[in-house]
């Protein structure tokens, strides 16, 4: 038996399948020398794999080979038929000329929202309807020009006030226009600075009807300067 075991793996082809019988009978399956059942089954197994393998690389080759004459095969790419386009330049900037710069965006406003005062302009407000942002635009554009006429009344009030007048040609006073009374009233510090520049002045004191005491009376000759 061991001697048919023999022959048998002696004879074995291809060479690397014999050389791969001898180490597995000499190491791993030492059984196989005596039994040539055993042994025949290992040389099967084995050679499947080794077939396997072979057509496994036949395969890999083949593509490798295919590949590579679709490559030879491919025709030069021609160079004259197109023009090679020309490299673009940008055109120069004017001197002082500035790259156009992004206007950056509106401050929020100090007072908020006229409608829910948050930090941002009434045509970005997230909440207020379509309704709210008329009312709301059409009373703060009624309190500008509440505010806008005040100012103009002020304004005239102080112009009024810079007229002045000379009385009797020695102390000048500040000036109202006519009121339409009888009889305008100076302050008592205009009567003694003029007084004090017109010694000869004599105040009448003045009584009214039931005889009681009233405010004094003095001639005075208005003449109007600007």
């Amino acid at each position: 038996m061991k001697a048919r075991c023999r022959i048998l793996v002696e004879n074995l082809q291809p060479s690397i399948l014999k050389a791969q019988i001898d180490r597995l009978t000499e190491v791993e399956r030492r059984d196989c020398k005596s039994d040539d059942i055993a042994l025949f089954d290992l040389i099967l197994e084995h050679a499947k794999i080794q077939q396997r393998f072979h057509r496994m690389s036949q395969d890999h080759a083949g593509k490798i080979d295919a590949k590579a004459v679709k490559a030879d095969r491919k025709p030069p790419r021609t160079t004259g038929s197109k023009p090679a386009p020309r490299p673009t330049t940008p055109a120069p900037r004017a001197p002082g000329a500035a790259a156009p710069a992004t206007p950056p965006p509106r401050a929020p406003p100090r007072a908020g929202c006229l409608v829910c005062k948050g930090a941002h302009w009434l045509n970005d407000c997230p909440t207020a309807t379509e309704a709210q942002r008329t009312e709301a635009l059409k009373k703060f554009r009624e309190d500008k020009e509440h505010r806008a006429s005040a100012s103009r009344s002020k304004a005239a009030r102080y112009k009024r006030s810079a007229m002045s007048v000379c009385i009797n040609g020695l102390l000048t006073v500040p000036y109202v226009p006519d009121t339409g009374a009888d009889r305008s009233i100076i302050p008592e510090g205009v009567v003694t600075s003029l007084r004090a520049v017109q010694p000869t002045l004599s105040p009448i004191l003045l009584t009214d009807d039931a005889g009681r005491p009233g405010v004094a009376s003095i001639g005075v000759m208005p003449r109007s300067e600007r």
